[in-house]
């Protein structure tokens, strides 16, 4: 079987140290300033999409203009923060989810390529040990583990990959 390396990439230490600097630099200016929802909670607070999000903007402007028309319940000055600082976050945080997407993406194609190496390496090994080549039933016998559990014992199911 033969193996292609979907990716091949590589970071300088002064990239990783700028990432992390980043990534603390983002932590610090959103500490105490975001929330975390649970899955639930999600669910329980949906998403404002395009239509409902142009239909909600068009009330809270029309309501600048007509301040009465708002009931007394309604905290104005609140809405008004809410709706800045949604709007200073919506661009950004588009940014920030492609960004965070081509990211993981990239993790699981690197992953992607460890496995089938590490499986090409496995193959070869069991290969190996059936012609008696020294030191490579060893190394078989351990790494088979790996897929024992799915059988409950014993066969190699190197077939059922990722």
């Amino acid at each position: 079987m033969s193996i292609s390396n979907l990716i091949e990439l590589e970071f300088t230490q002064e990239e990783l140290d700028q990432f992390d600097a980043f990534l603390t630099a983002l932590e610090a200016i959103f500490k105490n300033k975001t929330v975390q929802l649970t899955a639930k909670q999600s669910q329980l607070y949906g998403k404002l999409g395009n239509e409902t999000e142009n239909w909600a903007r068009m009330i809270y402007t029309d309501s600048v203009i007509m301040p009465e028309i708002v009931p007394p319940f309604v905290d104005k000055v609140a809405w008004s923060k809410d709706e800045k600082a949604r709007s200073q976050l919506s661009m950004r945080a588009t940014r920030l989810e492609t960004l965070c997407r081509q990211v993981v993406d990239t993790n699981r194609v690197l992953g992607f390529d460890i496995y089938q190496a590490a499986l090409s390496v496995y193959q070869n090994a069991r290969f190996l040990s059936t012609k008696n080549a020294p030191g490579t039933k060893a190394y078989y016998d351990k790494w088979s583990v790996q897929f024992n559990y799915r059988t409950g014992g014993g066969t190699d199911t190197t077939k059922e990959q990722v």
